[in-house]
């Protein structure tokens, strides 16, 4: 006797948690990356205020990302009560 079992909700939700890694990485990869490369270059002084400026914009865009992440998770019926995020 074979039983079958509709497996769809449950690959569906392997195939979300996937995608939702791989945004995660690239959400905040991608400020990270621009922060390092500002803030790890020898340079002229004059360069610098603008490396600064940059790597701020990259401070906050990974901020805001993590915030954006959080969100995701608190909504409601993604995970369960005791599961939430406390707000930052």
């Amino acid at each position: 006797m074979v039983r079958l079992t509709d497996v769809t909700k449950e690959i569906a939700m392997q195939r979300d948690v996937r995608g939702l890694h791989e945004m995660i990485r690239h959400k905040v990869r991608t400020p990270l990356l621009g922060m390092l490369t500002s803030l790890g270059s020898r340079m002229p002084q004059e360069d610098v205020t603008e490396l600064a400026a940059t790597a701020l914009k990259g401070t906050v865009r990974l901020r805001q990302t993590f915030e954006d992440v959080l969100a995701y998770l608190d909504a409601p019926g993604l995970a369960a009560p005791d599961q939430r995020y406390p707000p930052s």
